[in-house]
């Protein structure tokens, strides 16, 4: 339960970055012809609580770890500076990024990253993405992400 739930915070947060499910979704062509794109995602639910959720995206460091230790990707965020970030994985992702607003329930990110791939060759992107979660139950938060 802990793996899969920290798996879905830290996917929350490289979903910022994670272009390749953007490419797939709106293709190749669209994306050639209209670089700009927005995305939301609403009601997902987790297995977390609030507090749990904060502590995550307060320390991306950690949940990397934890997702790396628990073999559930290959992504590694060290940080760079206060609330400053750099990210990469073994797929050819490498980005910065850094929180822009704290609030209990939200959180906002500003970035910028690459993929590199066989398929599209390289993409990147300027990314802001806004991560809300609220309480559904003692053990569920229920989240939407845009960006």
């Amino acid at each position: 339960m802990i793996r899969n739930s920290v798996a879905v915070v830290v996917s929350l947060i490289f979903l910022l970055f994670t272009l390749s499910a953007s490419a797939n979704e709106i293709g190749e062509d669209e994306i050639r012809l209209s670089p700009t794109f927005h995305h939301r995602k609403s009601g997902f639910e987790i297995s977390l609580t609030p507090f749990e959720m904060e502590y995550y995206l307060d320390n991306l460091p950690h949940a990397s770890y934890l997702v790396n230790k628990f073999d559930i990707h290959s992504i590694t965020v060290r940080s760079t500076g206060p609330l400053s970030y750099y990210v990469e994985d073994r797929n050819g992702f490498m980005g910065t990024f850094f929180l822009v607003r704290r609030e209990d329930g939200f959180r906002e990110y500003m970035g910028n990253g690459s993929m590199s791939g066989t398929l599209l060759g390289e993409i990147r992107a300027d990314v802001i993405a806004s991560i809300y979660y609220r309480e559904k139950s003692s053990e569920t938060i229920v989240n939407d992400l845009e960006f």
